[in-house]
């Protein structure tokens, strides 16, 4: 809007400043022309009414330069807001600008954040390769890089940083701005994918090892066998034959469990009875005098959808530990229940889908699991026993997770109790 006009008296009285519209110096009123040719004397506090009429106009750059103003601050809404941290840099790498996902990315306030050199955010063997980087960034060609923040609000964080290079348009400087992706869970699921195929064909390898093996071992245990029949030995030759096929089978044995462990291989046509496994297991094991066994088995047990030998494998094993858990006298219950979940917020069974499973059940009464071991106790190769061979619970957990099945273990001194819950064959 144009104001009143200060010009003395000496000089011109009227002054044109568009079309139609003229100021009358002397008074100090807007002259206005009319649409009859006549002009008007307008008080300048009556002038908004001609404006809005079409006669009197507002000048345009006032208005483009709260337009511009608006639209700034458009601009600067949404940088501020933006789901990803932005960052801008001078030239010696110290941030000039950044928006609030930045600032919560570095656990910081924005305006303390200013000047901060960006690479001091970094572990000290990452430094040279992010200096490398900003130096590759040129006007025509962006970079990016995978780098890791060691000073944040989470630290070791992930960050995909990809930037650019903008010159200023009122000087030579140039802007360096930045976007930080974070990709930590990413890089996560990459190192689980990773160590999930390395595990595999550690596993793979295992079990052909394993095979190789065995069939040393039962030409090892045939030979002894042969040597009985075709020669004769005193009583201590008798003996180190003996030893010899006890030390194949054992061999054979851990090999079992090896392959178990690393390649199930399980039938899903195969089917097996609990209670008659349990009843072979039971009839194959040398009795203790100072153990004693109870079983507490379903009559009408379902059958489980695993192979036979695997079954038998898992009570073998539980029964086995359970009884080098006994020092002196203890007892040991097998139990075996039908059990079927039909609702997902069942707690107790919230590592399984809902259907039909037997319930495998293996206490004892012995001196009882470490807390600090029992974390360990599934993991191969490792054992609390002198002897131990560290096989067994870490060969049944692997048959009875491709089983889709779940197993728990709870323990105090005098009773430790193992749970293996396998599925159930569904009966048309």
């Amino acid at each position: 809007m144009v104001g009143m006009n200060k010009m003395t008296h000496d000089r011109k009285p009227t002054k044109e400043i568009h079309d139609g519209f003229k100021t009358d110096t002397a008074r100090g009123n807007y002259r206005v022309m009319l649409p009859d040719g006549t002009e008007k004397s307008v008080d300048p506090r009556r002038a908004d009414s001609h404006r809005r009429t079409g006669t009197l106009e507002e000048p345009q750059p006032y208005r483009d330069q709260g337009g511009q103003y608006r639209l700034l601050e458009r601009y600067r809404e949404l940088y501020d807001s933006a789901p990803m941290a932005c960052l801008s840099l001078d030239e010696k790498g110290h941030i000039k600008e950044a928006n609030r996902s930045a600032a919560s990315l570095f656990g910081m306030r924005q305006e303390h954040l200013m000047n901060l050199p960006l690479i001091n955010f970094l572990d000290w063997p990452d430094r040279p390769a992010f200096r490398d980087f900003l130096k590759s960034i040129t006007p025509d060609c962006r970079h990016h890089i995978e780098i890791r923040l060691l000073f944040g609000s989470t630290p070791n964080t992930w960050v995909y940083i990809e930037g650019t290079l903008e010159p200023h348009p009122h000087d030579n400087d140039a802007e360096l701005r930045l976007a930080l992706i974070d990709m930590t869970d990413r890089k996560k699921e990459e190192q689980r994918k990773i160590e999930e195929e390395r595990t595999h064909g550690t596993a793979h390898f295992a079990a052909n090892i394993a095979h190789v093996l065995n069939n040393q071992m039962t030409t090892v245990l045939g030979c002894a066998d042969l040597l009985k029949t075709v020669c004769s030995f005193d009583d201590n030759g008798k003996k180190m034959i003996s030893n010899i096929a006890q030390t194949a089978r054992r061999v054979g044995d851990f090999t079992d469990l090896i392959v178990a462990y690393a390649c199930p291989e399980l039938s899903d046509a195969a089917e097996a009875a609990p209670n008659e496994i349990i009843a072979a297991v039971s009839g194959a094991v040398q009795e203790s005098p100072h153990i004693i066994t109870v079983q507490d088995l379903q009559p009408d047990l379902w059958t489980i959808k695993i192979d036979p030998r695997y079954l038998h494998l898992i009570v073998a094993n539980l029964y086995l530990n359970a009884r080098e858990a006994i020092v002196n006298q203890g007892r040991i219950k097998i139990i075996t229940r039908n059990l079927e979940k039909k609702s997902i917020d069942q707690a107790y069974l919230r590592h399984l889908d809902c259907g039909r499973y037997v319930r495998l059940t293996v206490q004892d009464t012995g001196c009882g699991i470490p807390p600090e071991a029992l974390e360990h106790i599934f993991e191969p190769f490792y054992s609390s026993k002198f002897m131990g061979r560290g096989m067994g619970l870490a060969a049944v957990q692997g048959i009875v997770k491709s089983c889709c099945g779940h197993i728990e273990v709870t323990s105090a001194p005098y009773c430790t109790r193992f749970n293996v819950y396998l599925p159930a064959v569904k009966k048309t």
